[in-house]
């Protein structure tokens, strides 16, 4: 459970990083007027930028809802652990309880025997 939070919160991490790196190219990108970024020719800087934003898109965001959905995985192992855990205790508290009423009445039944011997 701890391993699989932490590969969500590393994948965040790589989002992270490459989402700041993307924001640079952005930066750049967006400094120029957007007549400019339209009439750009083939292989010009301002294209190749454009391209890098839109094929980093394309993995980014499938890479973020991958983490968001192991972030919900490792939860929703570590709820499942907690109702396992606590349904077992149920059932140990349980079981220790009828083993003190059988006890209990089995220490009932021997009292009550010494009683009723004749001395």
């Amino acid at each position: 459970m701890p391993v699989v939070m932490m590969i969500g919160l590393t994948m965040f991490i790589v989002a992270l990083i490459v989402s700041i790196d993307l924001a640079g190219i952005a930066q750049a990108l967006f400094a120029h007027p957007l007549p400019e970024i339209d009439a750009a020719g083939a292989g010009s800087a301002l294209l190749v930028q454009v391209q890098a934003i839109h094929s980093t898109l394309a993995w980014l965001i499938p890479l973020k809802f991958f983490a968001i959905a192991t972030e919900f995985l490792a939860i929703a192992m570590g709820l499942s652990t907690i109702i396992y855990i606590l349904s077992n205790q149920t059932e140990m508290i349980d079981n220790g309880i009828q083993l003190g009423r059988s006890m209990m009445q089995g220490n009932a039944k021997v009292e009550n025997k010494r009683e009723r011997v004749p001395a």
